[in-house]
Order: structure tokens, then sequence, then C-alpha cells
């Protein structure tokens, strides 16, 4: 989704992936951010992690993260931010 109007431009995705929690959530979420860091890092892209703070959204625990994306391509550099939360049926991004 992507919302118009002046910039700066603010682009929401949002990412559900299955998981089924089993009460003890602390490794799930680390892993999920981890590889999701990764995947943003390869190729054509690099990522800088800038500052991270807990926040709760809808009653799901998560962690909030600021980043500096550069787009090697064209050298881009933008400033983004990743909420990644557990819920008990999804990891979400």
């Amino acid at each position: 989704m992507t919302a118009p109007g002046t910039p700066p431009p603010v682009v929401l995705a949002f990412i559900f992936t299955p998981y089924k929690s089993t009460g003890n959530d602390a490794q799930a979420p680390k892993e999920f951010i981890d590889a999701s860091e990764k995947g943003a890092t390869e190729g054509q892209a690099t990522l800088k992690w800038l500052s991270e703070r807990p926040l709760t959204v809808g009653g799901v625990r998560g962690t909030k993260r600021s980043y500096i994306l550069s787009v090697k391509a064209n050298g881009a550099v933008i400033q983004t931010q990743i909420w990644y939360g557990a819920g008990p049926r999804n990891l979400l991004q």
C-alpha cells in the first residue's frame, strides 16, 4: 500500500508468516528479524541498523527498528522503519 501525497513517500507492506506459538516466543522473532535483514542486504542493497525499541501493536508485542537502506545501483538512500512481532499464529512484519 502506498500513501499518496507529498514526500516523504510512505509505503506500508504487510507480511504475515505462518507460525505456531509455543508460549516461548523469545527466539522466533530474533530469527525472523535476522532473516529479513539478511534478505535485504543480499544483492543490490545494504542495510544499516540505526535504532530499536519495543512496540506493542494491537496487543502483539514486538520490536520497531529504524534502518538506512542504500541501493547500490543508483546510490539512493532511504530511511525506513520496520516493526516485527510474534502473534499466536503469525510472525508479523
